[in-house]
């Protein structure tokens, strides 16, 4: 059996060892949520109650969940705090759409003159067992935003989350069995790498949501055959400032779209496009913000950026920066700087946008001007990634043509592309994913329809 080690990346310390899920282990609990009889759920009511349980616990548990979760990977205590706040919010949203979801009626005479018209009664029931696997840097809401929907569409969920933040996922599904839910409506497994690939098609799974990385997702979708696949994948959103854009409020939201998470979010600001005109103005209020957030101990309430998640990722960012810095087109404000799994916030001015066609996972801010709509909608449609755009502009008919041109999920005005609310649609396309969750959306992701004529 295989030990996992979970390294804090504050102090680069173990802070727990666990053994991984084992194949057996896995056969057992994968049998135990089959045995769950779909044709006799427990009432919409019942499990709205469930639910509402589950988030009054989950708000009782807040600060150990958070400090948790700081552990963990890093993030400030701060972002661990308003994660589990909106996780409490994303099953409150799910309690309440369970209750007020409706069935679709239709009837034949709406297509034919026989007056003996027959009606079919539109349902959604539940797939069977949904495979929901969490990455780490939103170990609670985004395990919850697989939970609730399955669980309120009356599947059973078999979690699976990364292995450094095994201990906050444990304590979510104790929570979870606390509220109500059995073992045949949830489970958690942590296995190996290996072990988890030779049950990723197990018969009995029905349904995988997957959200992570594009190598990861597609070496699952060639394991996968005949089952419904859900993908929330990376992002390489742009910023976008006009000429008549708030910049104080645009710098300010640069920032938090940015460095929230130590920027290891798929939705943050990853690509600035500045208009010339208010380029140097803008720059030089964020370079004097950005010089004042602090770096250091995430448990500390005034700190801004913590560690990466691990060393490894730190490194891997590093190599990044060091290949763009590498191109004489580039400057550099605020000089690249890692300390173990730390990453200093770095501000580099881009001529060539090719140079940033991959995601950067780290508190990097690269900035582009621009000065024409049209080279800057081919910018930002460049890249393989559809998530997310945000806009500062007050024109109304500016947004509506950036909502129409850009490719992506969502065009945020006046805000970040890391703006989501849990009841929001919320995905992308191209590489960024298939589906959607939000709490509405991905009820009707994660069930089938079915229907009665009468």
């Amino acid at each position: 059996m295989s030990i996992f080690n979970i390294i804090n990346p504050y102090t680069q310390e173990s802070i727990a060892r666990f053994e991984h899920t084992s194949s057996l282990e896995i056969k057992e609990k994968i049998s135990t949520l089959a045995l769950k009889d779909y044709n006799k759920l427990p009432t919409v009511f019942s499990r709205s109650k469930v639910l509402d349980k589950l988030a009054s616990l989950v708000e009782k548990n807040l600060e150990i969940l958070s400090l948790q979760i700081t552990k963990e990977i890093g993030k400030t205590i701060t972002d661990s705090k308003a994660e589990v706040s909106r996780a409490i919010s994303t099953i409150k949203v799910g309690s309440d759409l369970l209750k007020t979801r409706s069935e679709e009626v239709l009837s034949t005479s709406q297509y034919s003159t026989n007056t003996d018209s027959s009606w079919a009664i539109v349902q959604r029931v539940p797939y069977g067992i949904v495979l929901g696997i969490v990455p780490f840097n939103f170990p609670i809401n985004l395990a919850l935003h697989k939970i609730v929907p399955s669980f309120a569409m009356g599947n059973s969920t078999l979690i699976k989350p990364h292995p450094q933040c095994y201990q906050s996922s444990k304590l979510l599904i104790d929570l979870c069995y606390q509220s109500g839910m059995t073992k045949q409506d949830i489970a958690l497994i942590c296995p190996d790498n290996e072990t988890f690939s030779q049950h990723l098609n197990d018969e009995k799974i029905n349904c995988v949501s997957f959200t992570g990385g594009i190598k990861t997702a597609e070496l699952i979708s060639k394991k996968l055959s005949y089952k419904k696949q859900l993908f929330e994948l990376g992002g390489n959103c742009a910023l976008v400032v006009f000429e008549d854009a708030p910049i104080d409020k645009a710098v300010e939201k640069t920032i938090i779209h940015r460095m929230g998470c130590s920027g290891q979010r798929c939705n943050a600001s990853k690509r600035i496009f500045v208009h010339t005109d208010v380029y140097d103005d803008y720059l030089i209020k964020l370079l004097d913000k950005v010089k004042k957030l602090k770096v250091g101990d995430p448990q500390e309430i005034d700190t801004y950026i913590g560690p990466l998640v691990s060393l490894e990722a730190a490194k891997n960012v590093e190599k990044q920066v060091q290949r763009i810095t590498s191109s004489p087109s580039t400057k550099v404000h605020l000089e690249f700087k890692r300390e173990n799994a730390f990453i200093y916030p770095t501000i580099i001015e881009i001529e060539d946008e090719k140079l940033v066609q991959d995601e950067i996972f780290g508190p990097i801010i690269t900035i582009i001007k621009f000065e024409y709509e049209s080279k800057l909608i081919e910018q930002i449609n460049s890249t393989k990634y559809g998530l997310q755009c945000g806009v500062f502009t007050q024109s109304i008919e500016r947004s509506k043509k950036m909502f129409q041109m850009i490719n992506v999920g969502s065009v945020i005005i006046n805000d970040g592309p890391a703006f989501r609310m849990d009841h929001f649609p919320f995905g992308g396309v191209k590489s960024s994913g298939i589906g959607r969750e939000g709490l509405k959306y991905a009820m009707d992701e994660l069930s089938s329809i079915k229907s009665l004529v009468l």
